[in-house]
């Protein structure tokens, strides 16, 4: 979930935050407040504002469900054009580095929980000497300096990044 608020979502698609407060009394939900700003999750931003267009088109036009399988010229102009804008906005996120491929996401996931893991594993040959002939309080310093240095590991996690 890539949570914005008002204005950061105004600026990824492009629009002034009055229009965002627009789409919301239009229907398109948001997380609440966090302090004095409203949150909004993008992507599904993204999606309720696809819908929203494909059903302003659909209204446009005077098309309704069962007449939408037989398009007009004007309607399929006007929803290529939607799809052209809206595949333009992603570009632009993906240019801004503000979406990544799943897969890529999930391999660097992994891969960053693979290097705590084997520092767990590790933990008993690494640390053996370190605990002997310890009292309880400096072996309880020992493990939980470990520990931390590994959470810590974990929690500097930074996506790389890669362009298709």
């Amino acid at each position: 979930m890539n949570k914005v608020n008002q204005a950061e979502l105004a600026n990824l698609f492009g629009v002034t935050p009055k229009t965002i407060r627009e789409w919301r009394d239009a229907g398109m939900s948001d997380l609440g407040k966090e302090g004095r700003s409203v949150v909004y999750d993008s992507r599904a931003c993204f999606n309720w504002r696809v819908e929203f267009e494909a059903d302003r088109t659909k209204e446009r036009f005077g098309v309704n469900q069962q007449e939408a399988g037989s398009m007009n010229m004007i309607e399929a102009k006007t929803r290529k054009e939607s799809a052209q804008a809206l595949l333009a906005e992603l570009e632009l996120a993906k240019t801004l580095e503000q979406v990544a491929n799943i897969d890529d996401l999930m391999r660097n996931v992994a891969d960053a929980l693979q290097a705590v893991r084997a520092k767990l594993i590790g933990q008993s040959n690494r640390l053996s000497g370190s605990l002997a002939h310890q009292d309880q309080e400096e072996v309880c310093r020992i493990l939980d300096e470990d520990a931390d240095e590994t959470l810590k590991a974990l929690s500097d996690y930074s996506h790389k990044y890669v362009r298709e």
